[in-house]
Parts: C-alpha cells; sequence; structure tokens
C-alpha cells in the first residue's frame, strides 16, 4: 500500500543527492473506522524516519524509497547552487549526520 508521506531531497555539496522522510506520529485513534494512516499524522521535521545518501541524482535517491515504500507522493527538492537554501541544507546534513550516529552509518530505513 502506498502513503503520501513528507520528505525531502537535497544535494550535499559533494554533488551527490541524498533524501529524508520526516518522522511522524500518528494522530488518530486506529481502531476507529475513520482513522486514515495516510493522512491522520502529524510531522516532526526535526529528524527522520527513512533516510537514504550518496545517490547520483535525485530520481536515484527516491528510487532507493520506493523499494521498501511505494508511491510517498512529492518531494522537496534543493540543489546545492540554489543560494537560498545553504541554510537549509546545512540543517539537513546535519539531521543526516544525527541518523547515521543513532543508527549507524548503514542506517538505510528505520522507523525511530
Amino acid at each position: 500500500m502506498s502513503y503520501n508521506r513528507d520528505n525531502v531531497t537535497w544535494q550535499s555539496a559533494n554533488g551527490t543527492w541524498n533524501i529524508g522522510f520526516w518522522r511522524f506520529e500518528y494522530t488518530g485513534d486506529g481502531t476507529d473506522e475513520d482513522f486514515d494512516a495516510e493522512w491522520d499524522v502529524e510531522y516532526s521535521h526535526d529528524g527522520f524516519w527513512f533516510l537514504s545518501t550518496g545517490h547520483a541524482t535525485p530520481e536515484a535517491a527516491m528510487d532507493a524509497y520506493c523499494q521498501e515504500e511505494p508511491n510517498p507522493g512529492m518531494t522537496l527538492l534543493i540543489p546545492q547552487d540554489d543560494p537560498q537554501a545553504a541554510d537549509d541544507i546545512a540543517r539537513y546534513e546535519a539531521l543526516a549526520a544525527d541518523f547515521k550516529a543513532k543508527h549507524g552509518s548503514s542506517a538505510y530505513c528505520l522507523n525511530a
């Protein structure tokens, strides 16, 4: 089953592409018949639950996710040559480093 999930794809200084899907919590009662696991979520933009780094293209980064979970919806694409994005890229790089420090450099997909 596919679920729309908020994420960001950014380019590192070395030219490779990375993708991170924001941590989230369900906001509804999973036993309620009106609960929707796709949309009854609240995102936390202080960390990722899925991270994949070092891809040649943004499409390859997205494909890494789609091997695990189909059709995540849109992504926010941030190239390194966007002068307005330097602070955001630095933040994403720090979040990626934190993810790897907590889960190991081979961490690929974690519900954390």
